[in-house]
């Protein structure tokens, strides 16, 4: 089956409403339709010496992440290779001990993370009508080389790292919940967007970073509606190239009336003041969920090194980390 097969026949296209997507991906309907892709899977990872469980993560997640991989990767032998190389990168950031601080409920902190909602805005604003999260970023309000000035790459890639667990945490924990696979819902708003996009230095990082988690954090995203969009072609061809391929299909391009398109996927009482009208915040983006702006780098990292402790005093208590590839 090819990469990101649907299941159930095929879906409607990306920025049509789906009234069967709680079917398609309902955990019982993926285990009987992939049931061969997964015995493969996990005889491949049997094969290699790889634990199939996953690193960090309650037990009530159960195969969710192997679903994933299978979605994403196609064959049981492409889903095991794709798995090994997630568990050692696990092990070499040390992800494990993350997720568990995640999954036991911390908040997302980040040195002068105040500052980078500021310089990459984007807001959580609940849930689609399915049960996925809706998560709209901003991208014509992105201060790409403001970000570089500030920030390091190190601390950029890490934030990312952050940011993509804190969400996948999520997709996990709704997923136990309501028995179907659940993934997060863009809405990418390129209102006012230019050339800034074209930086030559924050493209190749941007690039490099989502080449690396993409190959980590898999099937997160369902659907992605870019509103705002500029006549010029060029923006969407620069939006292929920075996806993976297997994502391409989940594209939809809204037009002038995306308001009403959108309406029909998420309620649109839960649309924000900011993306109806296109206008910012009187008083700027701020924090959400709980997250924390850590006050300086020396508090970052005393932070950094008691969430590790925690982690590891989590993963004690749920039986280890799990295996990793040979």
């Amino acid at each position: 089956m090819p990469p990101d097969a649907e299941p159930s026949g095929p879906p409607p296209a990306a920025g049509v409403f789906d009234p069967r997507r709680n079917d398609r991906y309902a955990f019982e309907t993926l285990r009987t339709r992939f049931a061969v892709e997964l015995a493969e899977l996990r005889a491949h990872l049997d094969e290699l010496g790889v634990d199939a469980a996953e690193p960090g993560a309650p037990a009530e997640w159960g195969d969710a992440h192997l679903l994933r991989f299978v979605l994403g990767f196609g064959s049981g032998k492409g889903a095991a290779l794709a798995f090994c190389r997630c568990v050692d990168w696990m092990r070499e950031h040390d992800g494990a001990a993350r997720r568990a601080r995640f999954a036991a409920g911390a908040p997302l902190r980040f040195r002068a993370l105040r500052a980078m909602r500021q310089l990459a805005p984007m807001q959580r604003i609940g849930l689609d009508r399915h049960g996925c999260p809706v998560i709209v970023h901003y991208l014509g309000q992105l201060k790409p080389r403001q970000i570089i000035a500030k920030f390091s790459p190190e601390e950029i890639r890490h934030f990312n790292m952050l940011a993509s667990e804190r969400t996948y945490v999520q997709l996990q924990t709704l997923s136990a919940r309501d028995g179907v696979l659940r993934r997060s819902v863009l809405v990418l708003d390129l209102g006012g967007v230019g050339l800034n996009m074209l930086a030559p230095l924050a493209l190749a990082r941007l690039r490099s970073i989502i080449s690396e988690l993409t190959q980590v954090y898999v099937e997160m995203v369902d659907r992605v509606f870019f509103v705002r969009v500029p006549l010029a072609g060029w923006l969407q061809s620069l939006a292929y190239s920075l996806a993976p391929e297997r994502s391409h299909h989940k594209f939809a391009f809204l037009g002038a009336d995306f308001v009403e398109q959108l309406s029909e996927h998420v309620p649109r009482e839960q649309l924000p003041h900011a993306l109806l009208t296109g206008i910012p915040p009187a008083d700027g983006w701020g924090l959400q969920d709980g997250d924390v702006d850590m006050a300086s780098e020396a508090e970052a990292k005393a932070e950094d090194d008691t969430a590790s402790s925690v982690g590891d005093a989590h993963l004690g208590r749920s039986g280890g980390k799990g295996g990793g590839s040979r």
